[in-house]
């Protein structure tokens, strides 16, 4: 099933007319589950219809990737799963982005669990094991969980290696979660491994004038011998 816009707009379909069509899909599937118990089509269906919105930055896409999450399990062993994943992780940070922190972490939590599954089965999905665990990790923090964003951006840096820039934003988000828990010298020291990594790697994921500006100010409070 293509659902990307210039596949529709190829087909000379109107947006309107596709909502319509995919919910006509989506409630044949429902009556095929009653008679044959498809439930792995129905999580398919749910997967690419929660995309399609989310391709449209509607938050309609939750209602269709949660019930498609309820259904991983009949997903496992297809791509389809990976897919899932991966859409529910970019619904995390579409919250993220409109400021909807907890709905993010719901969000971010399965589409972890979904890949860490994925991880057990499969090593070729390490490096996106390693890059949920960051995004998980980041939404805790936002939501003032230090210990659990702890637990997540330490999971991630495990796996830094798949990465090419060896994850300087997880380093970034350890460096804020020890700041939280008043611990300057693992603060000092991990915004000093942001600087490092992106300087190795010729890079700026993170403004390091603001790192700096960080490193400054807790020197600054706390005194020079930090």
């Amino acid at each position: 099933m293509n659902l990307s816009k210039p596949y529709i707009k190829d087909l000379g379909y109107t947006l309107a007319k596709v909502k319509e069509i995919l919910l006509e899909i989506y409630k044949e599937v429902k009556k095929r589950i009653a008679e044959n118990s498809e439930y792995e089509l129905l999580a398919a269906v749910c997967s690419e219809i929660g995309s399609f919105y989310l391709n449209l930055k509607s938050e309609k896409a939750e209602r269709f990737l949660l019930e498609a999450f309820n259904l991983r399990t009949k997903l496992y062993g297809s791509k389809r799963a990976f897919l899932l994943s991966n859409t529910m992780n970019r619904l995390g940070i579409y919250y993220i982005e409109n400021g909807k922190t907890t709905k993010a972490e719901i969000v971010l939590e399965d589409a972890y669990m979904i890949i860490k599954d994925l991880y057990k089965r499969d090593s070729r999905c390490e490096r996106d094991f390693e890059i949920m665990a960051s995004h998980l990790g980041t939404s805790h923090h936002e939501t003032l969980k230090p210990k659990a964003a702890l637990e997540d951006l330490s999971e991630a840096l495990k796996h830094k290696y798949v990465l090419p820039c060896k994850d300087a934003i997880a380093y970034y988000n350890l460096a804020l979660t020890y700041e939280d828990f008043g611990e300057i010298e693992g603060a000092l020291k991990y915004y000093h491994e942001t600087l490092k990594l992106q300087e190795q790697n010729k890079l700026e994921i993170i403004d390091s004038r603001e790192v700096i500006n960080q490193i400054k100010t807790l020197r600054g409070e706390f005194g020079d011998g930090h």
